[in-house]
C-alpha cells in the first residue's frame, strides 16, 4: 500500500514556497537580495569622465585655420550631457 502525504498549497503565489524554507534558506534569499540591491545602486552611479581629448590644428597659407576637436566620454548623462 502507498500512502501519500500532501501539504496544503497556498493561494498565493511563493508563499507555501518560501514559508516551507529553513530560517538558514531565508537569510540567504534576503542576502541575494540585498546583493542585488547594492549591484544596481552601484551601478547606478558610474563615474563620469573624459577619457581622451585631441585637438588638430591645420593652419593654411592664406590665412584660414581648421581645428578639429575629438573628444571620448564616458557620460550618463547626469554632468556630461553635451560634446
Amino acid at each position: 500500500m502507498l500512502a501519500l502525504k500532501l501539504r496544503p498549497v497556498s493561494k498565493v503565489p511563493g508563499v507555501s514556497e518560501v514559508a516551507g524554507l529553513s530560517v538558514f534558506s531565508k537569510l540567504k534569499l534576503c542576502l541575494i537580495g540585498l546583493f542585488i540591491v547594492i549591484l544596481s545602486v552601484t551601478h547606478s552611479a558610474a563615474v563620469e569622465e573624459i577619457l581622451q581629448y585631441n585637438v588638430k590644428i591645420d593652419l593654411s597659407k592664406n590665412g584660414y585655420m581648421l581645428v578639429t576637436e575629438t573628444i571620448t566620454v564616458n557620460a550618463e548623462g547626469n554632468e556630461i550631457r553635451r560634446g
